[in-house]
């Protein structure tokens, strides 16, 4: 927050409204090397070339890349296409909150703190019980709410009403 002639609403942080407009990513392969934070030029070179790379570049191939393939109208109109894109989308999101969070932790601002991360069983615990969540949700809510295609129904309601 800037004080002076601009108000807290007229500017914003960097994450919210960064000064690419629409390509945060480019401002997050930049911003590092613009500001001068040496923790955060680490950070981001342990992201991209460290111990964690791998995890980094499967997030931009599958959450940046892969949906490139959807400007090609057969991959569109394909259903397997179209689904095997979306799990890799999810799985993507995945990783990239996993390279948020770990690359943070691996090397943080004080060097007697770095480490190497591994799952524990009550992490992996954690995930499956979260999956379970989701999933017991998910059934619940296709139990309560009715599958109906709004197409049948209105046709049915068409051949009901009197004319």
């Amino acid at each position: 927050t800037v004080y002076g002639i601009f108000t807290a609403s007229t500017i914003r942080t960097n994450s919210a409204n960064p000064p690419f407009g629409k390509l945060p990513n480019v401002w997050e392969a930049f911003g590092p090397f613009y500001g001068s934070e040496v923790a955060e030029r680490t950070m981001f070179i342990e992201r991209v070339f460290g111990l964690y790379a791998p995890l980094f570049w499967t997030t931009i191939a599958l959450n940046i890349a892969l949906p490139q393939l959807l400007w090609w109208p057969a991959v569109r109109i394909n259903e397997a296409m179209l689904a095997l894109i979306s799990i890799a989308i999810i799985i993507g999101m995945w990783c990239e909150r996993f390279v948020i969070v770990v690359t943070s932790l691996h090397r943080n601002h004080i060097p007697s703190e770095w480490g190497n991360y591994a799952p524990t069983l009550w992490d992996w615990a954690t995930f499956a019980g979260s999956i379970g969540l989701f999933l017991t949700l998910f059934f619940i809510a296709l139990r309560v709410v009715p599958i109906v295609p709004l197409a049948e129904m209105r046709e049915l309601i068409r051949d009901e009403t009197p004319r």
